[in-house]
């Protein structure tokens, strides 16, 4: 960019631009701010003073001159860009983070979502029968009674329920706990879609924010 200072060239090239788009760029000056960039590796919040220190060897490499309106708003600029550098390398190592969930185990908790589609007893039926599913009964015995079904494909059933106030359902597994809905039983019954069935250990039952019965899966 033909209006671009050294410290912009800089900066861009420390983000991965192109020498092609970052010509005539200090190499000095882009390993330090790749130094910047490498602190906040293993971090998720960069260490306290970071983005003055950035700011501070920009401004350093300025040439001295008489203070003036568009000085001020330059260095009020280099600081915005500095800032924003360093919130977009701390999301994404957020974002990672969120995205691994578990850092032992590499596992995530698995997604769901409630099915839209009518559950008919033949529905449950089959699924009770497919090989690999899993189910049990919601304890302790509640008046709403109910049990649940998971099968290997990740579709998964609430039956036997009932209930007409709207309730919410909780996927345990060992990598944290998944919680879709509230939604209605019709019929008595619930479907539901796992995009990991094999990592969930047990269902809960919930109802205005609190569990009233948990389902552990067995075959």
């Amino acid at each position: 960019m033909s209006d671009w200072d050294d410290d912009d060239r800089a900066i861009a090239r420390a983000l991965g631009a192109s020498a092609n788009e970052t010509h005539d760029t200090d190499d000095h000056l882009v390993d330090e701010y790749r130094g910047v960039l490498d602190e906040l590796g293993p971090e998720i919040t960069p260490r306290s003073g970071l983005e003055d220190d950035v700011v501070a060897a920009a401004l350093a490499r300025r040439p001295a001159s008489a203070p003036s309106v568009e000085g001020t708003r330059r260095r009020r600029a280099n600081r915005v860009r500095v800032a924003v550098l360093v919130a977009a390398v701390v999301a994404a190592i957020v974002v990672g983070v969120l995205l691994i969930g578990d850092g032992t185990s590499g596992t995530r908790a698995p997604s769901a979502h409630v099915s839209l589609a009518t559950v008919h007893r033949a529905d449950v039926d089959t699924l009770l029968r497919a090989p690999g599913t899993r189910g049990g009964a919601f304890r302790p015995a509640l008046p709403t009674r109910g049990r649940v079904a998971l099968g290997t494909n990740g579709t998964g059933i609430v039956y036997d329920l009932r209930a007409d106030s709207p309730v919410s359902l909780g996927l345990v597994s060992d990598a944290g706990g998944t919680v879709i809905g509230p939604t209605r039983a019709v019929g008595g019954a619930i479907g539901f879609v796992v995009d990991h069935p094999e990592r969930v250990t047990a269902v809960d039952l919930i109802r205005n924010g609190a569990t009233i019965g948990r389902a552990q899966l067995t075959r």
